[in-house]
């Protein structure tokens, strides 16, 4: 969504909300993709908090895109392709202040019948959205500023629907929205009202995630800020799991490679094949940063050679899962190895592990190319030369 600070909304996009939009909106391609494939006819798209639905022109007029217009723009192009089999992406945009509502119905002024805007807050508008969700399959993208949008509470209505068909949840965990809140725990505040309020957002805080646990990370003096940041989001992510949700995976949002992590979106799905579509982008996400922060100098030889002794250990682990499997699939190696390595690895990376296999001799193939996704591979031991890169050429 358009970055918000209560009332205010922010005109300039920055880095970090232009690839938070673009790793969103390259889900949603694959994901329509992959659903709509099979017996379902429509993906709903819900924007729990849509804001304006784009960024107000810059100094040159561009516009740059809100994740309303991103998935407008996705939906429409999809919709066109797919109408001749009865498929459909329906987008769903919630936004409460009028003057953000009046601006993105403005900007989604040509993308209708399949947006609907509704004016409200999220939380109160979510019975009327369940409804016109049904049965089908949606993703809820919940992008708000602070932490009302990621309380537990509000998730738990939306994943009451999880039995009857496919539900996934992409959710901002605001470190801002949450040091705001956790603040108040031992504040020093003295008049009643003061102290009121406090006790208030603590408690606010405790119903968002669901738990009282956080109090200790943050009263802990032996964790820096970073640290207490990093074991309350991870509190959050074993409260998703413990509610059904068998993957559930952050995403480090930042402005470069090595700056702190702006907040997390976290990703939380049922499905395997979400999982890898998902650490796909991540891992092209965190390329880019690499790549921005590497480029043109002196350390980037370094790196590249800590990658490639990575890499390196991915092709040993891709090795022992086909010796231990009997045989697997490229598809089977993207399933197994993208929750383990979340956003590392891309499936190329993945392919050139198999090709090196295949000319290690890892691998019992004609031929290292044209490897297909569900091509089952014969896994073989490869002889004790070949291990020290006898075998390589």
């Amino acid at each position: 969504m358009c970055p918000t600070d209560g009332d205010l909304f922010f005109e300039e996009q920055s880095d970090t909300s232009r690839r938070k939009i673009e790793v969103y909106g390259k889900y949603l391609r694959p994901l329509a993709y992959k659903l709509l494939s099979g017996r379902y006819n429509r993906l709903w798209i819900v924007d729990a908090y849509a804001g304006a639905g784009a960024y107000d022109p810059d100094a040159e007029g561009k516009r740059a895109e809100g994740s309303p217009l991103a998935a407008a723009n996705i939906a429409r192009q999809y919709n066109v392709d797919a109408a001749s089999r009865g498929k459909q992406i329906g987008l769903i945009n919630v936004e409460a202040n009028s003057a953000r509502f009046a601006k993105l119905e403005q900007t989604l002024m040509g993308f209708a019948p399949a947006v609907t805007n509704i004016r409200g807050r999220f939380q109160d508008q979510l019975d009327r959205i369940l409804e016109m969700v049904g049965a089908d399959p949606a993703l809820f993208f919940i992008d708000p500023f602070g932490m009302d949008g990621a309380a537990l509470p509000v998730i738990d209505r939306i994943l009451e629907r999880r039995s009857k068909t496919v539900t996934e949840l992409l959710i901002n965990f605001s470190h801002r929205g949450f040091q705001r809140m956790a603040g108040n725990l031992d504040a020093s505040a003295k008049s009643p009202a003061a102290k009121a309020a406090a006790r208030t957002k603590v408690e606010s805080l405790n119903a968002i995630l669901d738990t009282t646990f956080w109090q200790g990370a943050w009263r802990n003096l032996d964790l820096s800020p970073e640290q207490k940041l990093d074991q309350v989001a991870d509190l959050y992510a074993e409260r998703l799991r413990a509610r059904g949700i068998e993957e559930v995976h952050p995403i480090h949002m930042r402005d470069s490679w090595d700056s702190p992590t702006a907040y997390r979106m976290f990703f939380a799905t049922r499905s395997p094949h979400g999982v890898y579509l998902m650490s796909d982008i991540v891992a092209a996400y965190e390329r880019g940063l690499f790549q921005q922060r590497f480029e043109g100098t002196f350390e980037l030889q370094w790196e590249t050679e800590r990658r490639t002794r990575a890499m390196d250990e991915l092709r040993d682990e891709v090795h022992a899962f086909g010796l231990a499997s009997q045989g697997a699939r490229p598809i089977d190696v993207f399933l197994h190895f993208a929750p383990i390595h979340f956003g590392e690895w891309t499936q190329t990376d993945y392919m050139n592990c198999l090709r090196e296999l295949v000319r290690r001799g890892g691998i019992q193939r004609n031929g290292s190319s044209g490897i297909e996704q569900r091509e089952m591979l014969t896994f073989s031991p490869i002889a004790q030369g070949d291990l020290f890169g006898a075998g390589a050429g």
